[in-house]
């Protein structure tokens, strides 16, 4: 049989038509697959999707945990910046017995020169008994930590006695540790009195 120029046309094109019509078949298939993976997306992503009175609902509780958030801090900020109540109790305690202190040296017709804390390095005249019974009180906890006052008063001895004794009559915590004279530098004039003091 002898082949014409047809039919070897034909035997090249059939197996290109062939290759085309499954290349067609299964592009479609794939294609469709992906259309319908497509479509399962936009669905389950419209699902996910909160409704608004939903969307209205979670907006309502982070303004609520935001306001409730900025009270918190805001609370916080004032513990911070607020004193313990000892510390407090212990700055009153200070400040009323230094009011007192001048109380009673004005009541007694008393001038008070100077007044200074004694520091640590300053305490030379406070004996050291004294010292050692404080630092026991204060680690104790049983008052607050104590402070030795030195004041520099003039006055007559009459009215430099009767100032003690209020003292020793004074509700606050007020120790007389020592008490020095001094003559008057000229003639006639006040007696100067060193009067270390813990408080």
């Amino acid at each position: 049989m002898k082949t014409t120029a047809r039919d070897k046309w034909l035997m090249a094109l059939i197996p290109a038509l062939l290759t085309g019509v499954v290349y067609i078949l299964f592009s479609g298939q794939a294609a469709g697959n992906a259309l319908t993976a497509a479509r399962a997306g936009e669905k389950s992503a419209e699902a996910a999707v909160p409704a608004p009175s939903a969307l209205a609902a979670v907006q309502k509780a982070l303004k609520a945990a935001s306001d409730s958030l900025v009270l918190e801090k805001l609370r916080a900020a004032k513990l911070l910046a607020a004193k313990p109540p000892q510390a407090v109790a212990e700055v009153e305690q200070g400040t009323g017995t230094l009011r007192l202190l001048s109380q009673v040296v004005a009541e007694h017709k008393l001038s008070l020169i100077k007044s200074e804390k004694l520091t640590d390095g300053k305490t030379k005249g406070v004996p050291e008994s004294v010292l050692t019974l404080s630092k026991t009180m204060a680690e104790r906890g049983t008052r607050p930590q104590p402070e030795f006052w030195l004041l520099k008063i003039r006055g007559s001895y009459q009215n430099m006695v009767a100032a003690l004794q209020s003292l020793d009559q004074a509700t606050l915590f007020i120790v007389p540790i020592s008490v020095g004279m001094e003559l008057p530098a000229v003639p006639g004039g006040e007696l100067e009195w060193s009067l270390t003091l813990w408080i």
